[in-house]
């Protein structure tokens, strides 16, 4: 499990090349670092994750009655 700050996230959307270093956890319990950056997200028809991160975005800016 990795903690992607949402800013990071939609950088890494939205700017060509953009990548940051998110922090986790293996399920044994051993820290680690991987590498974000767009190319990590399974293509899909509708840049379903794409529109995740902005439907977070959203909420943490305080929006009510979202959908996605």
């Amino acid at each position: 499990m990795c903690k992607c700050p949402v800013k990071e996230l939609l950088k890494a959307h939205t700017q060509k090349g953009y990548e940051f270093v998110a922090k986790g956890i293996r399920s044994s319990g051993e820290k680690t670092e991987v590498k974000v950056n767009a190319q990590k997200f399974p293509d899909n028809f509708d840049n379903y994750h794409f529109k995740i991160v902005q439907l977070a975005q959203r909420f943490l800016d305080g929006e009510k009655h979202l959908m996605y």
